[in-house]
């Protein structure tokens, strides 16, 4: 997830399915059945060629307020409300005059397993919230997908971070950026986040310009005033002279 000022930025979910699973999903070469997804408002991108052979599959969502982000990390995984789902995340910005901080929380609670990407509308019809049956799940995904599944979390903020945040240091798409990942395990449950700054430097030059100026003006006014009160005391005392 990527925040920008003052509060657009987008949400990206990222597949990285191995060389050896993806032969055995037909969905893939013949093309994703993404409508839902494009229903509401996701961007999905063609399948692709991922590093160690496998291939990558991506869907990105914009957003345009930070009020947007808890419902579509929401969206991911799990049913219900809110403050149960498996991918919780917050962000929130205060300003001042001339600076902003911004706040990133996540939750990712993936204690729940692979039920954790259940859909109840598979439930529903065909009687596996995975879409498969136990018996080809497990030979989809292998004896132990606790171990063979990774998941990680990868969040950017605008600005320089403050303090010392928690997570890996990634490299970030934009410049201007702090990027840190988490990585967390299925079955396990993780607290990430940081918090980052933005100072606005046109406007902190600008401020520095108009006191500078306006010390010039104080100088240039006392200046003047001692310079006019030396006048006044030399004709005062030439003024004594005359009368001695």
């Amino acid at each position: 997830m990527a925040a920008g000022a003052p509060g657009h930025g987008s949400l990206t979910v990222d597949v990285d399915i191995p060389a050896s699973t993806a032969a055995d999903l037909p969905d893939l070469a013949s093309g994703l059945r993404a409508s839902d997804l494009l229903a509401t408002g996701w961007q999905v991108s063609r399948p692709r060629a991922a590093p160690g052979g496998g291939v990558l599959l991506r869907a990105t969502h914009t957003f345009s307020s930070f009020s947007q982000v808890p419902y579509l990390a929401a969206e991911i995984a799990g049913s219900g409300p809110l403050r149960t789902r498996p991918f919780r995340v917050t962000l929130t910005r205060s300003s001042s005059a001339l600076r902003a901080q911004y706040s990133v929380r996540a939750l990712v609670d993936l204690r729940c397993a692979m039920a954790c990407f259940a859909d109840p509308a598979l439930e529903h019809s065909l009687g596996y919230g995975l879409g498969l049956p136990p018996g080809a799940l497990r030979q989809a995904l292998g004896p132990h997908p606790d171990r063979d599944l990774a998941f990680s979390v990868v969040l950017s903020l605008p600005g320089k971070a403050l303090g010392r945040p928690q997570g890996a240091p990634r490299r970030s798409l934009r410049p201007g950026e702090v990027t840190r990942s988490f990585p967390v395990a299925l079955g396990a449950q993780i607290s990430a986040g940081f918090r980052t700054e933005v100072v606005d430097t046109a406007r902190l030059q600008q401020l520095l310009a108009w006191v500078c100026a306006g010390a010039l003006v104080v100088l240039l006014t006392a200046a003047s005033l001692v310079l006019r009160h030396r006048r006044r005391a030399r004709r005062a005392r030439r003024r004594r002279r005359g009368w001695v």
